[in-house]
């Protein structure tokens, strides 16, 4: 589960961009931030590093393929207002 529109940690709502997963009954924290409207750090296309994490964003479409891996395609941010058409690839 990627981000979506919901409250950070400090009773803020907006766009998240944390990163969770759900396996034997309970959810863990990934990855991301716990703070909402986080900006994404992009790097080179293609290039897979760490420090690369998706921009907070609601109604993005992620899957998980038959290697495990989370893909995470486009969103919004600003309840809408900017349409995202970007794709992320995590390999836990």
């Amino acid at each position: 589960l990627f981000g979506g529109y919901g409250y950070d940690s400090a009773g803020t709502s907006g766009d998240l961009n944390d990163l969770w997963k759900y396996s034997a009954g309970e959810w863990t924290w990934v990855r991301g931030s716990n703070l909402v409207g986080q900006v994404g750090t992009y790097g080179a296309q293609g290039v897979t590093v760490p420090s690369n994490i998706p921009g907070a964003r609601e109604l993005g479409v992620s899957w998980a393929d038959q290697s495990g891996h989370f893909w995470l395609f486009g969103g919004s941010i600003d309840q809408g207002a900017h349409v995202l058409n970007d794709l992320w690839r995590f390999q836990p």
